[in-house]
């Protein structure tokens, strides 16, 4: 029953993302591609200029590499936060599920979000991400392991799954949790007090960081 109704949940969410898809190609061939490419580079322009560089440093062959992963960063954790594939995904089922890993990629994308000066625009989603994870881990914390606090592990998708699922050599990753929510730390620590991400992740670090040490102080024993 449960195999059924998580099967039938999908296509209901795959039918409104299909909609909601064809809905915005709709209104992009409306505006049509001279103005949408206008759009495009004037947003982009602005942001990819935060950075700049000495006449030494601009003449080095990594740089355009630099700008081409802060590009990436930006089309792809500008109102949600990235997956494996992001925006790139070919078709429904893409490598590796098009999923979320918790267990080091996550946190790869977003180590250099504010230190390369994207931080404004990319790490509110992720925080939104955060606290949907914890929510979720809440109840996976409790219904796995009888403990308080939240947990989740090596992967997780659109539903926000905290439990083990996959390959547990992967999956089975305690800690990988709490580890993507060091993002959280290392946001309030770059941004501008007063901005908008800052509160939302300040207010956030406090309720997940208390939540991972009840979790973890039930969880570790004396040895």
């Amino acid at each position: 029953a449960r195999t059924w109704q998580d099967a039938k949940k999908r296509a209901v969410v795959l039918k409104t993302l299909e909609a909601t898809c064809w809905k915005k190609i709709d209104a992009a061939l409306e505006k049509g591609s001279a103005i949408l490419q206008k759009r495009h580079r004037d947003y982009m322009q602005e942001r990819m200029r935060r950075v700049s560089f000495s006449a030494s440093l601009a003449a080095r062959p990594e740089l355009p590499m630099f700008q081409y992963g802060r590009y990436l960063l930006l089309s792809g954790a500008n109102g949600a936060a990235m997956n494996l594939q992001g925006l790139w995904a070919d078709g429904k089922q893409s490598t590796w599920n098009g999923d979320y890993h918790l267990n080091i990629n996550l946190q790869m994308m977003y180590w250099a979000a504010d230190a390369v000066g994207l931080g404004a625009e990319t790490m509110l989603p992720l925080v939104t991400f955060l606290r949907r994870l914890r929510e979720q881990g809440e109840k996976t914390a409790m219904q796995l392991y009888g403990y308080p606090g939240w947990v989740a592990h090596g992967f997780t998708d659109g539903y926000m799954r905290a439990g083990i699922g996959g390959d547990i050599k992967w999956a089975y990753c305690i800690t990988c949790g709490a580890w993507a929510a060091l993002s959280l730390w290392d946001h309030v620590t770059f941004a501008p007090a007063a901005s908008a991400s800052y509160t939302k992740a300040l207010e956030e670090l406090l309720v997940s960081f208390q939540g991972i040490a009840r979790f973890f102080s039930a969880y570790l024993v004396d040895v």
